[in-house]
């Protein structure tokens, strides 16, 4: 395996320690209003330069309009982050919180998805809730026109080691485009279809978009990617999944991470090192 192998996939390389490009921020409405709305206008910036909607979905302010973002309010945890060089250079994502005594059913992205969800994608939620997961909805996932397909994988990526030892679960209802490219870098044991593809009734909404309501457990992501690199079928697949092994644990120190990750990732890095070695 040549040490190139993983700029080769999407720029990134493996590091003993976790080197951000991005300044994190992390909020709500009521903790940062103003930056609420500057993640509002970044996630309407990627929605209409990816196509997914039209301009006639952005109101005067440059945030998408109200029937067409259902993912606001006050359990919403907002995050954003920018390049500290290129204030144009941003991402953002959200975190929806169910309410006190609420449901999944309260979810956006339950209510979106309900007409295609399996009965038994319904009854795993309901399961996982009453074992004492916490069920969070991700949501608004978007980057600036500028913005490299790295600001999202830094921002996923320090979402989600905040996440780590939460015991929490993903509930996604996420495009099926994307979903195809997110797939090809985690892996697909990862992410887990609960349900069919949905279309959005809207003439806003590109035809084309498709939700896929899908599950991520936070705590067993690098089980999964482990799991999918032993067993992938390419070597590119081995290659991109290992690339992006490294590049979410960079940082993680064993207790968070776990035994096993941590030994492979150990085993890994030290074959790294002697074929860098080898080579010079």
């Amino acid at each position: 395996m040549a040490i190139n192998t993983f700029k080769e996939t999407i720029g990134l390389e493996p590091q003993s320690l976790r080197h951000d490009v991005y300044e994190h921020y992390s909020f709500n409405e009521r903790s940062d209003p103003e930056l609420v709305q500057t993640a509002l206008r970044v996630h309407a910036e990627g929605y209409t330069t990816m196509g997914f909607v039209s301009d006639d979905a952005v109101d005067n302010d440059g945030k998408l309009i109200d029937s067409i973002d259902h993912a606001r309010g006050e359990f919403i945890d907002y995050f954003l982050a920018v390049n500290p060089v290129n204030a144009s250079d941003m991402s953002t994502m959200r975190k929806i919180n169910i309410p006190p005594g609420g449901s999944v059913e309260n979810l956006p992205a339950f209510q979106l998805t309900k007409d295609g969800l399996y009965e038994e994608g319904v009854t795993l939620l309901e399961d996982l809730k009453q074992d004492g997961y916490q069920i969070k909805e991700i949501a608004g996932l978007a980057r600036t026109k500028e913005a490299s397909p790295k600001a999202v994988y830094e921002l996923l990526r320090d979402a989600f080691q905040a996440s780590l030892l939460q015991n929490e679960v993903w509930f996604f209802s996420i495009v099926s485009s994307t979903f195809d490219s997110l797939t090809k870098y985690f892996g697909k044991s990862t992410f887990k279809v609960i349900g069919e593809d949905i279309k959005i009734n809207d003439y806003r909404v590109n035809e084309r978009i498709q939700l896929r309501p899908s599950l991520l457990m936070v705590d067993k992501l690098f089980e999964s990617m482990i799991y999918d690199i032993e067993n992938s079928k390419g070597n590119k697949e081995k290659q991109r999944i290992l690339g992006m092994f490294l590049y979410f644990s960079d940082g993680l120190p064993r207790d968070r991470m776990g035994v096993g990750p941590t030994s492979y990732r150990d085993n890994l890095l030290t074959f790294l090192a002697q074929m860098e070695n080898s080579n010079e």
